[in-house]
């Protein structure tokens, strides 16, 4: 196995960073408890539970074989479902970011099939490898191995290694020679892995189990649903209003309407520091209905930094419980960029969730998907937006 280096998470402090996107073959009913992706966002994917450091605050971590890989795990992604799937993506030496997909929440999957989003996805990201580790036995996982292999190979994308892992020992699936890989499989001793003890110096800890990660993730998201007191015919009438409101402003010019709804949207942010923000059905549909329109989310956008980021969550968490089904895309963007830049990365991720359940390519989310999948520092946001399309 050719040698390579991890990098720690972007926060070594926060053992729960990085939860990465909603959708894919393995999620249900819209929902995306059950994997794991890497950067980009691509539906299939699901949600990554580690991502690279910025090569310039944190050493590396070396790891140079299946043993290693193993018993480093655990800082990774935690304990690893089983069955369950990992996959290291790389960059020249480095890993660039984890993927962990749990195998036991889902119903039979066509492995060929679940493997195509997280290859392109990797490949987006600019990966120049992969290293796939399932764990499980050989019925549970060999074929989910062999399709990332097989549609890795498809792309041209290489495969340093795929191996699998199951009560203490692993096999390879990239050799069948018995030399390289008897049929009892070979040992594994994380006693002689120096991975661990790397990522002990680093100042790394154990992450939780991705099924706690994502029971947090649920959790949160259950936070951003309309309550249960918001009666339905309450958010159609004042939804008749805004859009009648809206109508009006539109018919004097779009950029009428655009530099009207900006004032309001800056108006509502700034009631909302001073303890006075909208709280009401009425207001909080009416600051959704002007969030359609792009350029007044964008104020919004710009606006959301460190220093303003709680109020920004507040805010738009409110409205995107308030707002309709169709119209919380944009304000649960804005509530998940808050909620990263305040490294808050369990809430981001619910809070993408809900964007993408209400609207699956919403180009804003999907950006912030990929930020989060990677662990993008907030300090580097701007840097990310280049090349932006909108």
């Amino acid at each position: 196995m050719a040698s390579y280096h991890a990098h720690p998470p972007s926060d070594p402090s926060d053992p729960d960073d990085n939860h990465g996107d909603p959708g894919g073959c393995d999620s249900t009913g819209g929902s995306s408890d059950t994997d794991s992706a890497v950067a980009g966002g691509a539906p299939g994917s699901g949600h990554p539970v580690s991502g690279p450091a910025d090569p310039a605050r944190a050493d590396r971590i070396s790891l140079s074989s299946p043993n290693d890989v193993v018993a480093t795990m655990p800082y990774l992604v935690g304990e690893p479902p089983e069955p369950g799937l990992v996959v290291l993506t790389l960059r020249g030496t480095a890993v660039h970011s984890v993927l962990c997909r749990d195998l036991g929440r889902t119903g039979p999957r066509d492995p060929l099939t679940c493997a195509g989003p997280p290859v392109d996805s990797a490949m987006a990201e600019g990966a120049d490898a992969l290293v796939v580790v399932g764990y499980g036995t050989a019925e549970q996982v060999a074929g989910h191995v062999g399709g990332l292999v097989t549609v890795a190979g498809r792309r041209g994308l290489a495969v340093l290694e795929a191996f699998r892992v199951h009560a203490g020992r692993y096999w390879s699936q990239m050799c069948s020679r018995p030399e390289c890989c008897p049929p009892e499989g070979t040992g594994l001793d994380p006693d002689r892995s120096t991975g661990p003890a790397d990522a002990v110096l680093r100042g790394l800890v154990p992450r939780p189990p991705l099924r706690t990660v994502l029971g947090e993730v649920a959790r949160a998201r259950r936070n951003l649903e309309p309550p249960g007191s918001l009666r339905s015919e309450t958010v159609r009438a004042a939804l008749t209003d805004s859009e009648a409101e809206a109508d009006g402003l539109r018919r004097s010019g779009t950029r009428v309407l655009r530099r009207c709804g900006a004032s309001v949207v800056r108006a509502a942010v700034e009631a909302e520091r001073a303890g006075t923000g909208p709280h009401g059905v009425d207001e909080l549909v009416r600051l959704s209905v002007f969030l359609r329109e792009r350029p007044v989310r964008d104020t919004v956008w710009a606006a959301i930094t460190p220093g303003t980021a709680r109020t920004h969550l507040d805010l738009w968490s409110r409205v995107t419980r308030a707002a309709r089904a169709a119209d919380r895309a944009a304000p649960a963007s804005l509530a998940a960029v808050a909620a990263w830049q305040l490294q808050d990365l369990v809430l981001a991720q619910a809070a993408l969730e809900a964007a993408l359940a209400a609207d699956p390519h919403y180009s804003m989310a999907l950006l912030m998907q990929q930020a989060v999948s990677v662990g993008l520092p907030v300090e580097r946001w701007l840097d990310h937006l280049k090349g932006y399309p909108g």
